[in-house]
């Protein structure tokens, strides 16, 4: 089969997927595809080249479609629920995607619409750039626990290196473990991403409070209003 590009890419996304990032590298690569390292060179000069043609290939996949008459509460919402499908297929080649923003000119895509969608919301450029970061950094971190990096609170996470939670030392956490087996991933993300978007309509100069998903959260946008004059 011949060597090309986009199969170096696939074998690289499915390696990384697997095993790290750790695991992609020149040498490694050239085993699982039969071929020299000569060959490799000649279509990427080097390993970040390749990790930025990894970003690029998997951030390109995931949908930019605004729609103008939607409000930008719920582009930024669809736009933030695509990062996280597209994320839940490939945890690890997502969070390097995320890493790599600079490099990635799928990323800046994304970030041009993210952007925009704020903009129109009333927010200045630096408060929509900061929002912007903190949505990726929710994304991020959903994906972290994906992946297994971040504790839960289970007696399983003993086995997992860390340390058992017992109710005298921690009782907030210990009561909280039997809650997390019947957590909602999904819901739990929702209730995140409400936060954020209610954060960010705080800033905006419209005095009218956002259609809100969740009436509780009404009191974090008065809060957070107080706080932001």
């Amino acid at each position: 089969m011949q060597l090309t590009r986009k199969r170096v890419i696939v074998t690289a996304i499915d390696l990384l997927e697997a095993e790290g990032a750790g695991a992609v590298s020149m040498t490694r690569l050239a085993t699982e595809l039969g071929c020299g390292m000569i060959a490799l060179y000649n279509l990427f000069d080097c390993r970040n080249e390749l990790l930025d043609a990894i970003a690029n290939e998997i951030i390109s996949a995931v949908p930019i479609s605004p729609e103008p008459a939607a409000s930008w509460q719920d582009q930024l919402r669809s736009q933030a629920r695509a990062l996280r499908q597209a994320g839940a297929a490939r945890p690890r080649c997502m969070l390097l995607a995320l890493s790599r923003p600079r490099a990635c000119a799928a990323m800046a895509r994304q970030a041009e619409t993210g952007l925009a969608a704020l903009r129109a919301g009333g927010l200045s450029g630096p408060a929509a750039a900061r929002v912007l970061r903190a949505l990726g950094a929710l994304i991020s971190g959903w994906l972290l626990a994906d992946v297994g990096v971040v504790p839960g609170l289970s007696d399983d996470d003993a086995e997992n290196g860390w340390p058992r939670l017992t109710p005298a030392q921690f009782p907030q956490l210990a009561a909280l473990a039997a809650d997390r087996r019947g957590r909602e991933p999904e819901a739990d993300f929702e209730f995140a991403l409400d936060l954020l978007v209610l954060g960010a309509a705080a800033l905006c100069p419209s005095p009218a409070l956002p259609a809100l998903a969740r009436d509780p959260l009404r009191d974090v946008v008065a809060d957070l209003r107080s706080r932001t004059g």
